[in-house]
């Protein structure tokens, strides 16, 4: 008898541990505050945070998984 490989549910395949999260959301925030405007690391507005946060999760398949602060 063969046996079909085992699937992985959606997103698995992509998990990261909270702070590789946190890292890749504030470089996320960075690059999309710099954009449009001079901007040093760390010092980015709340949206560019939260629209990060929407993009990282989106690729990381953790929709509908937002994150209460």
């Amino acid at each position: 008898m063969v046996r079909k490989p085992a699937r992985s549910k959606p997103g698995r395949a992509n998990l990261v541990d909270p702070e590789q999260r946190r890292q890749l959301i504030e470089a996320c925030a960075f690059f999309r505050a710099d954009r449009f405007r001079p901007v040093e690391p760390g010092h980015y507005r709340r949206q560019d945070l939260q629209d990060a946060e929407a993009d990282i999760d989106s690729v990381l398949g953790r929709r509908g998984k937002r994150r209460k602060r």
